[in-house]
């Protein structure tokens, strides 16, 4: 039987990436609290927890990118403000890597073919190399539109194999 998973992420874009996600993983949609920046989800993690306990969620995920930040010291922020139920998730180095994994997505929404992007979790700046790719073809890149419709596309197989941050979500949920 699944569970209710209740989600807090950094911002709305990784929000309806999730959706997507979930959508795909053929799972209920998860309660999500959007921290609206990493400040917020920081000093906030376990009012946001405490929300969405009281919103019927039997277990509660934190997803945040890992962007410029040393991956132990950030686990070693947060995990202690982790409630029982709850696991804390990394995107390495943003949710963008994610999107950056299927080239074929990509070439989808763009009209244009690119080129696999093999290890994209060492992009430094995701969102970036993604907002150079349609500018490369002409377009220009609007997270708000674009990222549904990407996360929409992505071949869960292929990120999960490019982008072991992912895997390790993706295990999360079906652990809920």
């Amino acid at each position: 039987m699944s569970h209710r998973v209740g989600l807090v992420v950094e911002g709305p874009d990784d929000e309806e990436v999730i959706k997507k996600i979930f959508e795909k993983l053929h799972r209920l949609q998860p309660r999500v609290r959007i921290a609206r920046g990493n400040g917020n989800l920081r000093r906030k993690i376990e009012a946001y927890q405490k929300l969405l306990l009281g919103r019927n969620c039997n277990k509660i995920i934190v997803l945040k990118d890992l962007d410029s930040a040393n991956l132990s010291e950030l686990q070693n922020e947060i995990n202690p403000k982790l409630l029982r139920n709850a696991k804390f998730c990394v995107a390495v180095q943003s949710i963008e890597s994610w999107i950056l994994a299927d080239n074929q997505a990509l070439t989808e929404v763009i009209g244009h073919t690119i080129r696999p992007i093999y290890t994209p979790e060492d992009i430094g700046d995701p969102k970036d190399e993604i907002r150079r790719i349609f500018r490369q073809h002409g377009k220009q890149y609007i997270p708000k539109r674009d990222l549904p419709e990407l996360a929409s596309k992505i071949r869960l197989s292929v990120v999960r194999k490019r982008c072991p941050s992912f895997k390790r979500f993706e295990e999360s949920i079906r652990d809920c």
